[in-house]
């Protein structure tokens, strides 16, 4: 799964969407521009990551057949959902938001890191470091 997540990256092309959270709630949010990362937060964006990926995977898995076996990119948030994946593309959608919600980490800050590890070999090596350790704690589950 680690190679997996450094490689496509964490949310493919199925990023949730946080276009609907409130004004109010970005406006609240702290600003995080290039701040530091804590170990603390690498933790909490890995544990999300990897509950998200899970089921990007399987939702692909139930879209490939569908598609004839070429997915294309971002296929939930087209408008244009096969109806047999119309109810599996929302439920990924409201997991993915819980996972992050669940994570502790403001919706913001999650995707501020998930963009600055496909860019940064640093970050992407903590996330690969802390995906192997609660994979082997079991914790990522």
């Amino acid at each position: 799964m680690v190679a997996t997540l450094a490689t496509i990256g964490v949310l493919g092309n199925l990023a949730p969407d946080v276009s609907n959270l409130s004004a109010g709630s970005w406006q609240q949010a702290p600003a995080y521009a290039q701040a530091a990362i804590s170990n603390a937060e690498v933790a909490k964006f890995a544990r999300a990551a990897y509950k998200i990926e899970r089921e990007r995977q399987a939702l692909y898995a139930l879209a490939k057949p569908i598609y004839g076996g070429v997915v294309p990119a971002n296929f939930c948030g087209t408008g244009n959902v096969p109806s047999a994946l119309a109810a599996p593309c929302q439920a990924f959608l409201v997991n993915s938001d819980r996972h992050i919600r669940e994570s502790g980490l403001p919706a913001p800050r999650f995707y501020e890191i998930y963009n600055r590890q496909q860019s940064d070999p640093d970050l992407q090596a903590r996330v690969n470091k802390e995906l192997q350790l609660c994979q082997q704690q079991g914790a990522c589950r």
